[in-house]
């Protein structure tokens, strides 16, 4: 279904440079952000709240979309849904206040923009 939607989409499976602080695993491993979206023109809505657990798992909020994570070699957050599909790839990242900021596409519906504040 995800690669149907993808098709039908225009999505690309490249990912996209990193901008910004290389990330790892253990910096990321524990904490807790506010998940927001950005669609179109329409400003930032949000999506809830998740933490990052030690074991790849996302805990706290619940979509298909948004199963597991994993920072690649490059630095970038992945988030990948139940299927094993990148559906988010964290490239733009900022500190903010001593806080994470990660931005990037999401990868199955072209038009997305997630956000993830840390809390």
């Amino acid at each position: 279904m995800i690669k149907a939607y993808q098709e039908i989409n225009s999505i690309s499976n490249e990912l996209p440079d990193l901008e910004g602080e290389k990330l790892t695993k253990p910096e990321l491993s524990g904490k807790r952000f506010a998940f927001l979206y950005i669609e179109d023109k329409r400003g930032e809505e949000q999506n809830g709240v998740l933490r990052l657990d030690s074991d790849g798992t996302i805990a706290e909020y619940e979509n298909p979309n948004e199963a597991e994570w994993e920072v690649d070699e490059a630095g970038r957050l992945l988030v990948r849904s139940k299927e094993g599909i990148v559906s988010t790839v964290f490239n733009k990242v900022s500190i903010i206040d001593d806080k994470y900021e990660l931005s990037g596409p999401f990868m199955l519906y072209g038009k997305i923009t997630h956000i993830l504040r840390e809390l």
